[in-house]
């Protein structure tokens, strides 16, 4: 998302331009100011987690829209009062604003990287991407997606709107002025129309329901939409250039009916924010149709915050969010990889409020530092004096009670808004990289003794319509005496409180007693926390356990899970394996840590497994906003449909960091372990003891391939 510094000194840039023989700047309207501090406060909501802002990153429209705008106006103007456009004093002014910042940023992120996260630090290309602002086309090249994936994301990650709005920026004023002077002020107008409908058209085109929408997202062309009808509004509504006395000063029913007007609009944005997602079922709206809502909705407001003695400028204009929004550009750059460093419960203990907190605090000491040191001083060509004042005392001393103040303001808004949950949706764990295993079709009979060889080359990619393992009489296990009835091996173990090396060589000698089969299939339907879990490659012997200690309940096994998939493929994979004959009496679906899930998607597949005997609904453990929401709708439909059983996998692996990788999500050997004897145990299965202690060596070497 992208943010441009609001300008400061209007009164002394206005005079400037007089003296220098152009038109003058854009009047500055503190209800902009205002809008973009609700911009950046969505898209910060965002990424805190906060399962109320799930559309928070729109926040990036708002923002194009209000630059389109502005930097459309000022154009006008300057062309209207000398027939042309100064180029490069544009440019020169644009550059004076933004790229200070931005070469501070790059430094300070890339030494932070440095210092604390080498996992992200940025490669040479990345940071020549950043500086000649193509990031987002360099992620579009690189694959880099903008939602998929539980790692820390690069701290480079959210330069890609700021490289879209200096594309912007560059191109133009040159295609303004070339078309005024060639076709009239008309027929621009006719064409920047033309050019929102094709942008949004192309939108419209190029999104395909169920992939990642990272070309849609990051594209210049797709997003262009947005600052062209910032464009639109520029040639239709300039206020402050008309002589027309009912706009001057208008009565106190036109001021009242244009209030209404803008409330209704902020609380439409307002609503975009809070309902449109990246993930389904809200994703295909979004595309098509929703963000051009948003820019509309984003056009209205600033129509009415720019209208002489608005009464909704007045109150988005009020001082703390003047602050915030004159502090907009330098929230954006900053913010990110603060939460980045500080993911829950994986690179910190804390969660909720504390942390939000304390990211916010340093977030604001980072940003007054940027802003009174680099920002203003370079901006307004008088570095010296302004450096004076931003360490005076007394400076020092307003900049951090107001930093103080609104950062508590922001806290009890964000607490508020999420009506105080404990499980706030920042509860979450943090997840990390998922490993680099691609899905493999397995479609083989192994004894549950077979052990593979581990193969360190890449997976297979899997066809378009894969059906896993198919695991056919597997051979008995050891047959054993008869236990006492009265006697159970596991709570014996589990129970056992000693440290006496004789019991221990004594337990190796124990043998789990032999269970009987309870289902003659079981089907697995998951993502890939589900396939890491159960059959990852790249941990020793971990689809052999998987595949001794199913054996102890099941003959056969159907096991598709599969890289990013979402609930609402379930259905077609469910139907398939009817068709096949490979729907279980026992199914286990672990689904919705990719995306949001409602009950109404969790109704209509139960539609197709009314006629299975139990259905395991294992719930979600992933840092991403929609997590409570996934887990409730989960817990409910548990409860709701007689064949549903949950397995809590949160709980049940919350407060053991071990289990995971370095993400928090995937997990590691004994994770896994844990994670099939709880869905063992759910089926009514009984669970085996480990023979002997994993081998700390090969332990870590473990933890490092992770």
């Amino acid at each position: 998302m992208s943010i441009s510094p609001p300008p400061e000194e209007q009164k002394r840039d206005d005079l400037a331009s007089k003296s220098a023989g152009h038109a003058t700047y854009v009047p500055y309207n503190a209800g902009i100011d205002g809008l973009r501090a609700i911009a950046v406060l969505a898209v910060i909501a965002y990424h805190s987690g906060m399962s109320r802002f799930l559309g928070g990153f729109l926040g990036v429209e708002i923002f194009f829209v209000i630059s389109g705008y502005l930097i459309t106006a000022l154009l006008l103007g300057e062309y209207a009062e000398n027939r042309r456009i100064d180029i490069k004093r544009f440019w020169n002014r644009r550059a004076r604003r933004l790229f200070p910042a931005l070469i501070a940023y790059i430094g300070g992120a890339t030494a932070l990287a440095y210092m604390t996260a080498r996992d992200v630090l940025p490669t040479k290309s990345e940071i020549l991407a950043a500086l000649g602002y193509i990031y987002n086309w360099f992620s579009i090249f690189q694959d880099v997606s903008y939602t998929e994936g539980f790692e820390r994301k690069n701290f480079f990650h959210h330069l890609w709107s700021l490289a879209v709005e200096e594309q912007f920026y560059l191109i133009w004023p040159l295609l303004l002025w070339g078309s005024l002077t060639l076709v009239g002020k008309r027929a621009t107008f006719a064409l920047v129309v033309t050019g929102i409908a094709a942008s949004t058209i192309l939108r419209w085109i190029l999104y395909e329901p169920f992939t990642d929408p990272l070309r849609v997202y990051y594209g210049t062309d797709t997003r262009a939409s947005a600052l062209l009808i910032g464009a639109a509004l520029a040639f239709l509504w300039r206020p402050w250039q008309t002589d027309k006395a009912i706009i001057a000063s208008p009565n106190k029913w036109s001021r009242i009916a244009v209030f209404c007007i803008g409330c209704l609009s902020l609380a439409g944005l307002i609503w975009a924010n809070m309902h449109y997602t990246l993930f389904y079922p809200r994703i295909d709206s979004l595309f098509r149709g929703g963000m051009l809502i948003t820019s509309v909705l984003t056009a209205l407001v600033i129509a009415v915050s720019v209208t002489p003695k608005s009464i909704l400028g007045t109150i988005l204009g009020i001082a703390p969010m003047r602050w915030i929004g004159k502090r907009s550009y330098g929230l954006y750059l900053w913010h990110w990889p603060i939460f980045q460093l500080t993911r829950p419960r994986v690179d910190v203990e804390i969660d909720g409020w504390e942390l939000f907190l304390i990211r916010m605090v340093v977030t604001v000491v980072l940003v007054e530092i940027s802003y009174q040191l680099v920002e203003r001083p370079i901006r307004e060509r008088r570095f010296r004096s302004a450096f004076r004042s931003a360490v005076s005392k007394t400076s020092l001393r307003i900049t951090f009670g107001r930093a103080i103040l609104v950062t508590a303001v922001l806290l009890g808004c964000f607490i508020t808004l999420e009506e105080v949950q404990a499980d706030w949706s920042s509860d979450t764990s943090t997840e990390e990289e998922q490993q680099a295993i691609e899905p493999e079709e397995i479609v083989q009979e192994v004894t549950p003794t077979a052990v593979p060889t581990p193969t360190p080359a890449p997976m297979p990619t899997p066809t378009p319509t894969p059906i896993s393992e198919t695991l056919e009489e597997p051979t008995p296990m050891p047959e054993t005496a008869s236990p006492v009835d009265s006697f159970d091996i596991v709570t014996f173990v589990e129970t056992l409180k000693t440290d006496n090396p004789t019991w221990s060589e004594l337990l190796h000698l124990v043998v789990a007693p032999d269970f009987p089969v309870f289902y003659n299939r079981i089907t697995f339907l998951g993502d890939s926390i589900m396939k890491g879990a159960l059959t990852n490659a790249s941990i020793r012997d971990l689809d052999t356990i998987f595949l001794e200690r199913i054996s102890v309940i099941s003959e056969n096994v159907t096991l598709e899970a599969e890289v990013a998939r979402q609930w609402n493929e379930a259905r077609g994979f469910i139907g398939q394996f009817q068709s096949q004959g490979l729907l279980g009496e026992a199914v286990v679906i672990h689904l919705g840590s990719n995306g949001v899930i409602d009950e109404d998607l969790i109704a209509r597949t139960f539609e197709l497994l009314e006629d299975v005997e139990i259905v395991l609904l294992v719930n979600a453990r992933v840092p991403k906003p929609w997590e409570s929401r996934v887990n409730d709708a989960i817990e409910a439909a548990a409860s709701l449909y007689e064949n549903a059983v949950l397995v809590d996998w949160r709980s049940a692996s919350n407060d053991y960091p071990e289990y995971f990788a370095r993400d928090g999500v995937h997990v590691r050997k004994e994770g896994a372990k844990v994670y099939l004897d709880e869905i063992i145990l759910a089926l009514g299965g009984e669970i085996e003891v480990d023979e002997e202690e994993p081998d700390e060596a090969v332990e870590e070497a473990e933890e490092e391939s992770s």
